[in-house]
C-alpha cells in the first residue's frame, strides 16, 4: 500500500513539475526570446 501511495505522489510531483515548466516557458522564456529577437533588433536598426 505504501508503494502505491508513493508512486501516486511521485506522479503528482511530476505533473506539477511539467506544469511549472510549461508555465515558465509560456510566461517567461517565449516573451524573452521575442524581446531579444524582435524588439532589440528594432532598437539597433533605429539607433
Amino acid at each position: 500500500m505504501a508503494l502505491i501511495e508513493t508512486g501516486e505522489s511521485m506522479k503528482q510531483i511530476a505533473d506539477i513539475k511539467y506544469n511549472l515548466d510549461d508555465n515558465m516557458k509560456m510566461n517567461f522564456l517565449e516573451p524573452l526570446h521575442t524581446l531579444s529577437t524582435k524588439d532589440i533588433k528594432e532598437v539597433q536598426v533605429r539607433g
